[in-house]
């Protein structure tokens, strides 16, 4: 009796073995029909470089609109952000005033008087509070809040603390949730497809989406916190993939991670792109380089082409370069490890007194040299001779979004017909 239920174990086994092997098969001839009629892009890139941004934008472009639960989902998140990221700041600007107390001036909160006082009891009534259930936080208490909220961010040493957020790492939208934080509060309130873009949200694991440009169909897929861990089964699966999209954020020169080995953000970027750029998996790639002078930063790579963008959302690296801040505090040998080329001073902006950068004409010069400079580091990591394509442009911005998609239509088209011994 017992080897026969033995025997019959394993050859069910086997029968089930022999199933998902036809199983597997038919799935592989699937994609293969499927592959000849899609084009699939895969989105890499760092930490908040700004790739889930263009996956919300890719999705607008399309012309699908944001679910009622991811509403609400992004509304519970800017809520907390708000919250636990004010929080922050008031603390940073208690710690920066006692570690010099000469900048009382600009970072000492005066808690003694009474307005301020009762701000900031109605913000810490809120701390750790997820806003998940709105059935436990009443309307008059929300608004109070964003009356709280709106009159501390109005305070010049808030503001003052939130212009270091390179070194404490605040996100960088801050200022614009802030700005609005009673509309935010309002009981009423749903966020718009310019919160959702903005908020910053982690993404893990895959997503996938299925793009229609002009006839031709894209299957996008955004990597999250998988691929940071650069596994070798990532690049297997997407070893076929017809583009590949790298995003890398500009302002990222000035910041540094909260790690114990703590590393500048763009050398991080840098990192991952020599690896992405020279990978056996994408060994077949072309790299083609178009640049549009904006503002964050992507870097797009291609598997028949490998394609470079930068896109630095928010207009942050223009607001670097036009507040003084230099590049060397990313590529100096001396003072960051950094064993490239340096960045040479004298292209730094020296900000004015009696007038904005964005009317000086000196500005654009340093910032045309920033920003080539930094282009050209990852340039210069192409040991594989691949043509580079490029793309200065802003993540929040989908209609220029919409202007690189096309151009990668464009490319791919012009690539299949190269192939075809159509055009040379």
């Amino acid at each position: 009796m017992g080897s026969f239920c033995c025997g019959s174990s394993d050859a069910y086994s086997k029968l089930l073995e022999k199933q998902m092997d036809i199983e597997i098969q038919e799935h592989m001839k699937e994609c293969k029909r499927q592959n000849q009629n899609e084009k699939k892009l895969l989105l890499l890139g760092t930490d908040n470089s700004g790739k889930s941004t263009l996956f919300k934008d890719l999705r607008l472009i399309d012309g699908q609109r944001f679910q009622e639960r991811e509403k609400l989902r992004s509304k519970q998140l800017i809520r907390q952000t708000m919250v636990s990221m004010m929080i922050a700041l008031l603390q940073t600007s208690v710690t920066l005033h006692n570690d010099d107390p000469s900048e009382v001036a600009f970072h000492q909160i005066d808690f003694e008087r009474e307005d301020v006082s009762d701000y900031i009891k109605t913000l810490l009534k809120f701390s750790g509070t997820n806003f998940a259930d709105e059935e436990e936080v009443d309307n008059t208490s929300l608004e109070n809040l964003g009356t709280a909220m709106e009159s501390l961010w109005k305070m010049s040493l808030v503001k003052t603390t939130f212009t270091q957020k390179s070194k404490w790492y605040f996100q960088d939208n801050l200022d614009y949730f802030f700005s609005k934080a009673k509309t935010i509060m309002h009981c009423d309130y749903v966020p718009d497809n310019d919160d959702i873009l903005r908020i910053r949200s982690d993404s893990v694991g895959v997503q996938e989406m299925v793009f229609e440009k002009w006839g031709t169909i894209f299957r996008i897929y955004d990597i999250g916190g998988l691929y940071n861990e650069c596994n070798r089964w990532t690049f297997e699966i997407f070893e076929h993939v017809h583009v590949v999209v790298y995003v890398a954020a500009l302002n990222h020169f000035e910041y540094v991670s909260l790690e114990k080995e703590p590393k500048n953000l763009m050398h991080a970027a840098l990192d991952m792109f020599d690896h992405v750029c020279n990978t056996k998996w994408f060994e077949q790639a072309d790299l083609k380089k178009k640049k549009k002078k904006r503002k964050n930063m992507p870097t797009k790579t291609n598997t028949n082409e490998i394609t470079q963008t930068h896109v630095c959302e928010y207009d942050l690296f223009r607001e670097a370069i036009g507040t003084g801040s230099s590049l060397q505090v990313c590529f100096s040998h001396e003072k960051t490890g950094w064993s490239g080329e340096e960045w040479n001073t004298r292209f730094d902006y020296s900000p004015k007194t009696d007038a904005p950068y964005t009317e000086d004409p000196l500005f654009l010069t340093s910032y045309n040299a920033a920003l080539d400079f930094i282009r050209n580091q990852f340039l210069q990591l192409n040991r594989v001779n691949k043509e580079i394509f490029s793309h200065t442009t802003c993540a929040t911005d989908t209609r220029q979004i919409d202007i690189i998609v096309g151009d990668v239509q464009d490319f791919i088209i012009r690539n299949n017909l190269k192939k075809g011994g159509l055009i040379i």
